[in-house]
C-alpha cells in the first residue's frame, strides 16, 4: 500500500530527528520510538546513521499495527484501556489510503522543489565562477596596466630632478 517505517541507528533520539529531516519531537508526540523488533534493529544497524525504509507490509498487517499504536500510552502518560469494541468507530481503510497517496505526492512534491532548487543552486555556482574568472583577469589586466603607467611616471619624473 505504499506504507513505510523509515528505521535509522543513531546514537540519539535528536540525531534521528535530524536525520529524518524534521526539528519536531516526534518520540514525545508519540509518533516515534525506539525499535524493539531484532530484525528491524539489525536493519537499520547495517547502515548506521542512514535512513532505512522498511514496508509496513500489507493492509491487514498495517491496520493491526495502527490498532497496536493506539493502544500504546504515550510516553510518561499512563495506560488508559481502550474504549469497549462496541464504542469504537469501525476502520475505513480507504481514508488511510488516501492519506498515504496524499502522503506520498506531498514527499514527491518535495523532491521535485529541493531537486528545483539544486539545479538552480549549480547554475548560480556556474555564473560565479564565469563572473569571478572573467573579473579577476579584468582586474589583473588592468594593475599590470597602473603598474606599467606608474613607473613610467617615476621614470619621468626621476628625469626631470
Amino acid at each position: 500500500m505504499g506504507f513505510y517505517d523509515a528505521l535509522i541507528a543513531a546514537p540519539s533520539q535528536k540525531a534521528a530527528l535530524k536525520a529524518w529531516g524534521t526539528t519536531t519531537d516526534l518520540f514525545a508526540a508519540g509518533r516515534a520510538h525506539a525499535v524493539e523488533d531484532p530484525k528491524l534493529q539489525k536493519l537499520a544497524l547495517a547502515t548506521p546513521g542512514e535512513v532505512v525504509k522498511h514496508s509496513r507490509g500489507d493492509e491487514a498487517e498495517m491496520l493491526q499495527d495502527i490498532a497496536r499504536e493506539e493502544r500504546r500510552p504515550a510516553r510518561g502518560n499512563k495506560a488508559k484501556a481502550p474504549p469497549p469494541a462496541a464504542k469504537r468507530p469501525a476502520t475505513d481503510p480507504s481514508k488511510l489510503e488516501q492519506a498515504g497517496r496524499e502522503l506520498d505526492a506531498a514527499r514527491r512534491e518535495l523532491a521535485s522543489q529541493l531537486a528545483d532548487i539544486e539545479r538552480r543552486r549549480a547554475e548560480l555556482d556556474a555564473e560565479e565562477r564565469t563572473t569571478r574568472l572573467d573579473g579577476e583577469a579584468r582586474v589583473f589586466e588592468l594593475e599590470r596596466v597602473r603598474d606599467r603607467e606608474k613607473r613610467a611616471y617615476e621614470h619621468a619624473a626621476a628625469r626631470h630632478k
